[in-house]
């Protein structure tokens, strides 16, 4: 199942480049999908010279216009595929829709309808498809009905393509550092869930430093370090939570450099999380969002067992 990515901005705003540098942070093979038409000589010419740019670097590209669908179904071979961009997609169907021998106009339905197959064949693939788009709606209103009707195609293509993105087909992968409870709720919903895997590398409770069972911990926290360097290095995951490791650094089952020399590893579409107690200051330095809970009070506390579906 591969990760979708919406790549938006405003005219001139760099989404293209951000989305070209994302693909390349990810391992080849890549495909690059461009859906800008050939209108003239000039428009040729610049076609050619980013072909070879991008050729340089490692890429194929294929030009077209209207399937999208079928060349996300043809070309599964690629681990990245690069669709630049949705809006001039829209163009185009808007164009030959209306230069058919039965001219009409392309509706939200019609737009609607299209995008449904594209992005199955999107999550059918493997590795990532991004999807570059016009942000459209926060500059003045089109003087024009063919100009306003434009603008809201491109929306509600957006807003389909992004509803999926965000909520659909983002892979998850959890390292457990500490737990090492197969039975627990988490384990459960993982296995019920094809985007969610959780590797279980940690032993349990930490036992002293000088317990003759700490060195067996120590190798379990190194185990979890060469997990989480494989999924990271993969590039398939969306999100990948390293579940209590800031506990295997404060309790010197792994180092702390060890930690952030493994943080810069990750691609920028990657969203990385850190849990646990005693994050170390660098550890919190490199975080752009930190949270520290506080435990007011705890059923545990008066003498409660665990309950399945709350603290297990």
């Amino acid at each position: 199942m591969a990760r979708i990515a919406l790549v938006t901005g405003g005219c001139r705003s760099g989404k293209s480049a951000y989305a070209q540098q994302m693909a390349e942070s990810l391992p080849p093979p890549r495909l690059y999908v461009a859906t800008c038409p050939v209108t003239d000589e000039e428009m040729q010419r610049r076609i050619e010279q980013h072909r070879r740019a991008r050729h340089d670097r490692g890429w194929e590209t294929i030009e077209e216009q209207l399937d999208l669908t079928g060349v996300l179904r043809r070309h599964g071979q690629h681990n990245v595929l690069l669709v630049d961009c949705v809006t001039l997609w829209v163009n185009n169907l808007m164009y030959h829709a209306e230069h058919e021998p039965e001219a009409r106009q392309v509706t939200e339905t019609d737009v609607a309808a299209q995008c449904g197959p594209l992005l199955e064949a999107a999550q059918a693939r493997r590795g990532t498809v991004i999807l570059v788009t016009n942000e459209v709606g926060l500059g003045v209103v089109p003087e024009n009905a063919q100009a306003r009707r434009y603008r809201d195609l491109v929306g509600r293509v957006n807003q389909i393509i992004a509803a999926r993105a965000s909520g659909h087909g983002l892979r998850t992968s959890v390292i457990q550092f500490i737990n090492s409870d197969a039975s627990v709720g988490e384990i459960a919903a993982a296995r019920a869930t094809a985007t969610i895997e959780i590797y279980q590398t940690g032993l349990g409770f930490v036992p002293p430093a000088d317990g003759p069972r700490f060195a067996r911990h120590r190798a379990a926290a190194e185990a979890g370090l060469r997990q989480a360097a494989e999924v990271l290095a993969s590039g398939q995951f969306a999100l990948v939570i390293l579940d209590e490791v800031c506990v295997a650094v404060a309790r010197g089952l792994i180092e702390e450099h060890q930690v952030t020399e493994l943080l810069t590893q990750a691609s920028p579409m990657t969203c990385l999380v850190l849990t646990g107690r005693d994050a170390t200051p660098a550890l919190i330095a490199l975080a752009d969002t930190v949270t520290e809970m506080r435990c007011l009070k705890h059923g545990l506390q008066a003498g409660r067992v665990a309950q399945e579906g709350v603290e297990r």
